[in-house]
């Protein structure tokens, strides 16, 4: 969503409570594998570039694949951030 908001030029933030990728750094079990191919797995303009499209990614590769998109397309991502109301303004 970020990606396509800076595609627009729309004025945003994503707020983290942890660091990029949070819940699966803390809340997925280390020997946790995608059940879809590398080859799928993919976000607007990213795509899998490693040299096993038909494997599937581990927690570690999918917190690396996740930060490094969010650095990629420059997402304004404010971490360690909890967010307790939001308003319309």
């Amino acid at each position: 969503m970020s990606r396509c908001l800076c595609d627009r030029s729309i004025d945003h933030v994503v707020l983290e409570r942890g660091e990029v990728a949070h819940t699966w750094r803390t809340e997925r079990w280390d020997s946790l594998r995608l059940l879809t191919p590398n080859w799928q797995s993919r976000l607007p303009g990213f795509s899998y570039n490693g040299d096993d499209p038909d494997g599937y990614r581990t927690v570690a590769e999918v917190i690396e694949f996740i930060a490094s998109y969010a650095k990629a397309v420059s997402a304004p991502v404010l971490t360690h951030t909890t967010v307790t109301s939001v308003r319309r303004t």
